[in-house]
């Protein structure tokens, strides 16, 4: 039994990213199972240092 007879909606998602990584490259884009390897850390230089220590710098939404 193929995956297709199975499950058709999931057959066609493979299909889909198949052929996106195909045009754009390798693992472009990838399912959540698939997980997720972070090759390159956040540069914490770029991170605030009192981005939650000041209530005045919470945005308030309206």
């Amino acid at each position: 039994m193929s995956l297709e007879t199975v499950r058709p909606k999931l057959a066609k998602l493979g299909k889909a990213v198949d052929g996106i990584n195909k045009q754009y490259g390798r693992d472009k884009v990838r399912l959540a199972a698939q997980g997720y390897d972070r090759t390159w850390p956040m540069k914490q230089k770029w991170l605030s240092r009192c981005y939650t220590t000041r209530w005045s710098d919470i945005l308030v939404a309206s």
